[in-house]
């Protein structure tokens, strides 16, 4: 695609830009809000009760993603250049990006994240739901003419099932620590800005093969990790760069 346009798209690297405007919005309400720290511990309920973060996190950004849908399509991406953002979408991610900030702010060990909670202890709950919702938007999506608006509110409902059970399964599970691992989370975001290189020409490289396709995208996956991280773990020898990736 990047090729085909002449490098004019920043690929999977949008979302970088997308992540620093947001960081601007957020530096400057929180200047513009006082006791924003306040405000949020006031929400103990929210943030201490699962079921109702789940409703409260689904409403907020079915507010915020079906009225858009009026305007834009689903798919439709608009900006300048490399500077853009699928239009749907981008209400979504701000909800998502005030979220994370809110539950940092309200402090992981006294809110859901915590590993003894109610959260971690029922897990199983969004375990099961997660993967039913999505199939229900799966199967939604490859009708034959699907209503828009259906499917982005089943869409939302996934999503936002498939946070509470990613989060809560590392909640419950995640509690020792690998040298594997660490290495992994360190140079995770350095192989987020280089892996699109090796996912791109390993793709290019078995166009011709024969190889079942599920075994061409079980070589990509593996054979894109490991160039990707053994290239960020080289180039964070270098102490400027290790700044900042």
């Amino acid at each position: 695609m990047m090729i085909k346009s002449g490098f004019g798209t920043a690929g999977p690297l949008w979302f970088l830009w997308v992540l620093l405007v947001f960081d601007f919005i957020a530096a400057l309400l929180y200047h513009l809000i006082p006791n924003v720290e306040r405000i949020v511990k006031r929400a103990s309920k929210l943030f201490e009760r699962p079921v109702l973060f789940f409703a409260t996190l689904t409403g907020i950004t079915t507010l915020a993603y079906i009225p858009v849908l009026f305007i834009f399509d689903s798919q439709q991406w608009i900006g300048i250049g490399p500077f853009v953002v699928q239009a749907s979408r981008a209400l979504i991610y701000f909800v998502y990006f005030l979220t994370g900030a809110a539950v940092g702010i309200y402090g992981f060990d006294s809110s859901l994240l915590r590993r003894d909670g109610l959260f971690a202890k029922r897990l199983w709950i969004w375990l099961t739901v997660s993967p039913l919702i999505f199939t229900i938007y799966i199967v939604i999506a490859i009708m034959e003419n699907p209503q828009p608006k259906i499917m982005g509110l089943v869409f939302i409902i996934s999503c936002s099932a498939i946070i509470m059970s990613t989060i809560g399964f590392f909640v419950k599970y995640a509690h020792r620590r690998f040298r594997i691992l660490d290495s992994l989370c360190n140079n995770a975001y350095g192989i987020y800005i280089v892996h699109y290189v090796f996912v791109t020409w390993l793709q290019y490289g078995l166009l011709a093969s024969e190889l079942n396709p599920f075994l061409k995208g079980t070589f990509v996956f593996i054979g894109t990790l490991i160039l990707s991280w053994i290239t960020i773990i080289a180039i964070r020898q270098i102490p400027k760069v290790r700044q900042i990736l």
